[in-house]
């Protein structure tokens, strides 16, 4: 009885298109993950240029004296 159910169960095909489905859906995941990674990357980078452009920006209305300059820039 269990092996005829066993059979019956192998050679269906019913399902055979949630099996393809799950792949696509698993790599549709994997896709919008890794954008959404690469995106906040490219965010974060520009905030960091951002942050490095003002802090030499501020360092330079400082100039003349090159110890206040460094103390603006760094802080």
């Amino acid at each position: 009885m269990a092996c005829e159910y066993g059979r019956k169960f192998l050679s269906a095909d019913a399902g055979s298109m949630s099996v393809s489905g799950v792949v696509w859906f698993s790599l549709f995941v994997a896709i919008a993950g890794l954008s959404s990674d690469v995106t906040n990357g490219f965010r974060l980078q520009n905030m960091m240029q951002a942050t490095a452009d003002a802090s030499a920006l501020a360092a330079v209305s400082d100039l003349p004296d090159s110890i206040t300059a460094v103390s603006t820039a760094v802080h």
